[in-house]
């Protein structure tokens, strides 16, 4: 090979870098004859030194991908931490204090009014907060505020949170006005009780007064009482004239307008129960009016027998209780049983109105009637009363009474005692001796009454043969 060829295979400065080209340069300089074997072996380990250098090269780019790789997968995770950080983070920061702000609000919404605040922070959620935390505060003080103005503390101050809050101006003006009407009240209570202190005087007064009344009407019927007690047959001659009896007496208020009565013309014994109208005063002064009829009828006529005398009691009464002077009667009067009983035969004779007599026999209750009209004007036919004659034995039991006890209101249900258990009751206690028979007609009553008031007069004579 010629030099011309050998520089022509050398054109640049490129040409002398690369080994190929300087080698087959410099091979055909030197030794352009050398052979092709060592030609060859030349090309070969160039070859491998090709080949080294690419494996470096190769080396060096599978270390770059896996640190690519590697970098890579650093910069995921760092990502998902990333994340997770900015997830905890916005809820710390955002979540937790719009729960808060939520929680508060419904609490509030209950008329619970939050206990906690709201920490302050810089941004669109503290604005929330400060204006919620200034709200709970108004409406503490605003709850204050009308606590002590319903305490009556008008003096109270309130600062409304603008001129815009209808709530506190509207508080202020409740104030205000209950402390006018409190004013007003105060003046009312004070004209009121001036009023009420000069009515107190005059009630005091008049007390004083009605205590004087009082005393001199009390003191007049008590004395009222003395008397009638004393126009009544004392024990002494009820024993006289019926020894084996008994009188049950029990007036409804101080005086009665029933009356015993107890006599004895030749050889009767008279003995009578009588019921006048009304009871209290009113009755008393009927009692006293039909104990001096009686009275007279025995001792100024010669009527003997019960029926008789009945009929003329009856024309006394209704003669001495005309109400006016054109014949008009009253209607007053009185029920009464009137027995008149011969000790030596034991017959019995009586007459009665309205009030019946009752014997008992032998473990036997018998019921004896009477008229059924009174001592007195009453509407109807004129009739006289019926003179029945009863022959009693010894051992009876002879009852008279009045319809106090039977009428008598009482009892589990607060009824009347009736004359059914009346009957019964007589029945039962007439086997005992005549002192324990009132001791035990008594308390049965006084038991069946218990804190029931007493609603009339109660009269009741028994006597054994």
């Amino acid at each position: 090979m010629y030099r011309s060829d050998i520089i022509s295979q050398l054109v640049n400065s490129e040409d002398y870098q690369d080994a190929l080209k300087t080698s087959i340069a410099r091979i055909s300089y030197e030794d352009s004859q050398v052979s092709l074997k060592s030609l060859y072996e030349e090309l070969n380990s160039l070859i491998l030194i090709k080949q080294g250098a690419a494996e470096q090269v190769k080396e060096q780019m599978f270390s770059s991908f896996n640190f690519l790789q590697r970098f890579v997968q650093l910069l995921g995770i760092t990502l998902v931490v990333g994340g997770i950080l900015i997830a905890l983070f916005t809820a710390r920061s955002i979540t937790k204090p719009v729960s808060k702000l939520r929680k508060m609000l419904l609490s509030m919404g209950l008329g619970i009014l939050p206990t906690e605040r709201f920490r302050p922070r810089n941004d669109e959620i503290g604005d929330m907060g400060d204006a919620l935390n200034d709200l709970v505060q108004s409406m503490h003080q605003t709850t204050k505020f009308a606590e002590e103005t319903g305490a009556g503390n008008f003096a109270a101050i309130h600062k409304p949170l603008s001129k815009d809050d209808n709530l506190g101006h509207s508080l202020i003006k409740m104030r205000d006005n209950l402390a006018e009407n409190e004013r007003g009240l105060e003046q009312k209570v004070k004209e009121r009780t001036e009023e009420v202190v000069r009515q107190k005087e005059e009630i005091e007064n008049k007390n004083g007064q009605l205590e004087i009344l009082y005393k001199q009407v009390t003191d007049s019927i008590l004395y009222a009482k003395r008397i009638q007690e004393a126009i009544l047959p004392p024990d002494s001659i009820i024993k006289e004239l019926v020894p084996n009896s008994f009188v049950l007496f029990k007036p409804k208020d101080i005086v009665s307008g029933d009356f015993y009565w107890f006599d004895k013309k030749d050889e009767l014994v008279y003995f009578s129960t009588v019921d006048c109208t009304g009871h209290g005063v009113p009755g008393a002064f009927m009692s006293l009016v039909g104990h001096n009829i009686l009275k007279d009828i025995v001792n100024n006529t010669k009527l003997k027998k019960p029926a008789d005398m009945l009929n003329k009691m009856r024309e006394q009464v209704v003669k001495t209780l005309h109400a006016d002077a054109d014949g008009t009667k009253a209607k007053d009067g009185m029920d009464m049983t009137l027995c008149a009983i011969d000790y030596k035969t034991l017959e019995l004779q009586y007459a009665a109105a309205y009030n019946p007599l009752y014997i008992v026999r032998n473990g036997e209750l018998i019921e004896h009637p009477a008229n059924k009209f009174p001592i007195g004007a009453f509407v109807g036919e004129h009739k006289d009363f019926d003179n029945r004659v009863v022959q009693l034995q010894k051992g009876d039991t002879i009852y008279l009474f009045s319809d106090g006890y039977a009428d008598q209101f009482g009892g589990p249900k607060g009824k009347k005692f009736m004359v059914g258990n009346f009957r019964k009751l007589l029945l039962q206690v007439s086997s005992y001796a005549i002192t324990e028979q009132k001791q035990v007609l008594d308390k049965a009553l006084t038991d069946w009454q218990g804190t029931h008031e007493q609603v009339d007069d109660v009269l009741l004579i028994g006597g054994k043969v």
